[in-house]
């Protein structure tokens, strides 16, 4: 099945990363194949705080 998004944890779960939102990004399913693949990071920006 081809699904057109998918979970990626910023900090993988086997390395002690959470389920929490602010570990989780969505992706394209293919880019997500793509980072993987490639062995690149994702950052996550950090939300402004006081809007």
């Amino acid at each position: 099945m081809n699904r057109p998004g998918a979970v990626h944890h910023i900090e993988e779960v086997r390395y002690g990363g959470s389920n929490s939102l602010s570990n989780r990004v969505l992706l394209h399913s293919w880019c997500h194949r793509r980072i993987h693949a490639l062995g690149l990071e994702v950052t996550k920006p950090v939300p402004l705080r006081g809007l």
